[in-house]
């Protein structure tokens, strides 16, 4: 239909008997797609096209008889690594991975837990071990989800988004060492990622090297200026710059970042917003024992701008 590659939010998607025999090219550009439900249709090819669909993490081509000799099939799989296809000899109507889908969608994470391990255990899914993984750091459950997702790249060793959660939730546990370690090879599989620099960035402030954070945190600014202004908000990079700084005693660069995100007269009124993840970062990093002389300078500024 007419605005069909407008649609650059949707996440899901059920085309299932629809008595389609092709799909236009244009439908790899649905970049943000996480489920394309394609079964009970007469396919009779796919664009290569597809293989742009990086996010995708359920491709259903179930009942599709004529698919079998689809010459682009093999190029898709190969460039759709972290996605499950389902093909014809899927076992039964039963589809757990989109059930698991529609709970993240809820954030009804121990449903979809349970789910994952449903279609784990009917399909030997592999994938699914590390959407467990991610699933147990959502809530909190750290130990688990490290070891779902260090099982996970003992299979998957090249899987970015793996290392990046898996340094998450190293992060979230305290273990700033190992989260550092795991936000360097999301990094190196895919370095044009705006949200591993950033997760590079905040590794290397909390284990005190703020020059790497600084280098980190401009090229996530990079990133968003040069290559694609809708990859990330220049919020962040800029935050961890100027504490950087403040670890790095050049307060005279610091306190301008801090005086341009504290502004009383910003337009979108989030000043107290940035002073309150200021303060957060400030007393996190406080608590790691990590020395600052310009900490407390700092702190008042941020209480004087912005008081309790």
């Amino acid at each position: 239909p007419k605005g069909f590659d407008k649609l650059i939010n949707l996440r899901h998607i059920d085309l299932g008997k629809n008595k389609l025999q092709t799909l236009p090219a244009i439908f790899g550009e649905l970049t943000t797609l996480r489920t394309i439900c394609l079964n009970g249709n007469d396919l009779r090819g796919l664009p290569i096209e597809l293989s742009n669909l990086k996010s995708a993490r359920l491709l259903d081509l179930r009942n599709n008889e004529n698919l079998q000799q689809c010459r682009s099939l093999d190029a898709i799989k190969q460039n759709m690594l972290a996605c499950i296809i389902y093909f014809d000899g899927y076992e039964g109507e039963e589809n757990y991975w989109l059930k698991a889908e529609q709970a993240i969608a809820a954030e009804k994470y121990e449903i979809a837990i349970m789910a994952y391990e449903a279609e784990y255990k009917k399909c030997n899914t592999i994938l699914a071990i590390k959407q467990i993984g991610i699933c147990h750091r959502m809530l909190r459950n750290y130990s688990s989800a490290t070891s779902y997702l260090e099982k996970y790249l003992e299979l998957y060793p090249t899987d970015s988004q793996a290392y990046y959660e898996l340094s998450l939730a190293y992060h979230s546990s305290g273990d700033h060492w190992k989260a550092s370690y795991f936000a360097r090879d999301a990094a190196r599989y895919d370095p044009l990622n705006y949200e591993y620099c950033l997760q590079q960035a905040k590794c290397a402030l909390y284990t005190n090297k703020p020059q790497d954070a600084l280098v980190f945190s401009n090229k996530a600014v990079l990133l968003v200026e040069k290559l694609d202004p809708n990859l990330g908000e220049l919020d962040q990079p800029m935050i961890i710059a100027a504490l950087s700084y403040t670890l790095n005693a050049e307060w005279h660069h610091a306190v301008k970042i801090y005086n341009k995100l504290i502004d009383d007269d910003r337009d979108d009124g989030k000043s107290s917003d940035y002073c309150l993840a200021f303060m957060q970062y400030l007393v996190d990093l406080e608590n790691e024992g990590i020395p600052c002389e310009d900490m407390n300078r700092a702190k008042k500024m941020l209480l004087d701008r912005c008081p309790p």
